[in-house]
């Protein structure tokens, strides 16, 4: 059973027929995906929750909008939707994407494609170790090395162990980012930092070798990767 899951949390602060009407389209939209609607009747509630919680994105009424949450709150999602704006407009500001909409229904294809793009980077996976389950981002795991019947998960958090088989990973995790460099290791191309000779130095400080049967594939993936934008 593949434990990999995306999970993309989506805040909506409007008046309750706008949000009801904004999570039915999405809801609609977005049946392939999975992905959490929270509705919020003010923004000082949603400042108040996203303390605890981070939600992915977050889409507003431009009348609800309060300049004073601007720089606190707004860059925490990765896109910022503000719905029934004067105008239509774009810009980004560090990971965050900025849309203004006129007409929420107009630009709803361009939307959607930024939402999906979102949801690549929140994917996760559900790591069974020691009687215990984590859940860990796909983006947040290094490489997976294979170590007899066991794989070791290096991640952004640290070592987990889980049985299991590289194969079975590479085949489900390759449209994901990962490559298999080496009969023993798993890559995750996002985890890249430069390759020197037969070596590839990671961006947590460590080196995993290239095998010579493995190195031509790895360049030619390598060159053709296009990372998300997803923090």
């Amino acid at each position: 059973m593949d434990r990999t899951v995306i999970g993309m949390r989506i805040a909506v602060v409007a008046e309750a027929e706008k949000a009801k009407d904004i999570i039915f389209t999405l809801g609609v939209e977005l049946e392939d995906t999975a992905f959490s609607f929270r509705w919020f009747a003010k923004l000082a509630q949603y400042a108040k929750a996203v303390q605890a919680l981070p939600y992915d994105v977050l889409i507003l009424s431009e009348k609800m909008d309060l300049p004073r949450f601007r720089d606190t709150l707004f860059t925490k999602a990765s896109i910022v939707l503000f719905v029934d704006s004067a105008s239509y407009q774009s810009r980004k500001y560090n990971q965050t994407t900025f849309l203004y909409l006129h007409d929420f229904q107009k630009e709803l294809p361009f939307c959607l494609h930024l939402l999906k793009q979102c949801a690549k980077g929140k994917q996760y996976y559900l790591i069974h170790t020691q009687g215990a389950s984590m859940q860990i981002r796909l983006r947040d795991i290094y490489y997976v090395e294979k170590q007899e019947k066991y794989l070791l998960y290096h991640t952004k958090y640290g070592i987990f162990q889980e049985r299991g088989t590289l194969k079975e990973k590479e085949a489900k995790w390759q449209e994901d980012g990962f490559v298999r460099v080496h009969h023993a290791f798993l890559l995750n191309l996002r985890s890249v930092k430069a390759v020197r000779g037969d070596e590839v130095e990671l961006i947590n400080q460590e080196s995993i070798p290239i095998s010579r049967s493995k190195k031509h594939r790895f360049y030619e993936t390598l060159q053709t990767f296009q990372p998300d934008d997803a923090s």
